[in-house]
């Protein structure tokens, strides 16, 4: 019989280890799950913080953009302006008249004042250009973080282009 109840308290020893085993099993694959949401919740908001950032960076090189536009065509405008006043100042001294040395001098005023507009808006235009690109860029890169619907046409185009072949294998 005594031998019988030490069996029995051994067995009840090696049965409460092998629950204390459990029971640490069990908070370790809690402590892993918990981790594992609070990672997923982690990526969720950084994907949200990036998804942010890329909007602000569009959104500033839009403005930039379209900010260089306008001054451009300001220039543009501008230089399109000089250029008459600069064709009509040289008309004026082709067909000469009273003083020719006025006139010369009013071609000259003209055709400086028009290479330093149409110079300024060159530069303002590959400025417009520089800036394009860097919207495009931040438009690509928000691309990247904005969540895109699910659409069947994704799936359907494949199985369509395999039908097709299909049918021009049949014939």
């Amino acid at each position: 019989m005594k031998a019988k109840i030490a069996e029995l308290e051994t067995k009840h020893e090696q049965l409460i280890k092998e629950a204390e085993a459990l029971e640490a099993e069990e908070r370790a694959a809690i402590g892993a799950d918990a981790a594992a949401k609070q990672a997923d919740a982690d990526k969720k908001s950084a994907g949200a913080a990036n998804l942010r950032d890329a909007q602000g960076d569009y959104n500033a090189a839009s403005k930039t953009a379209a900010a260089k536009k306008a001054e451009a065509d300001k220039l543009a405008a501008h230089s399109a302006d000089l250029k008459a006043k600069l064709a009509k100042a040289e008309a004026a001294a082709a067909h000469g008249g009273k003083n020719d040395e006025q006139l010369q001098k009013e071609v000259v005023a003209a055709k400086a004042a028009y290479e330093d507009a149409n110079a300024k808006y060159l530069r303002e235009a590959a400025d417009l250009k520089a800036a394009e690109k860097v919207a495009a860029r931040a438009r690509a890169e928000l691309a990247k973080y904005e969540e895109r619907p699910y659409s069947l046409g994704s799936r359907a185009l494949p199985a369509v282009f395999v039908a097709l072949l299909a049918c021009m294998g049949l014939q």
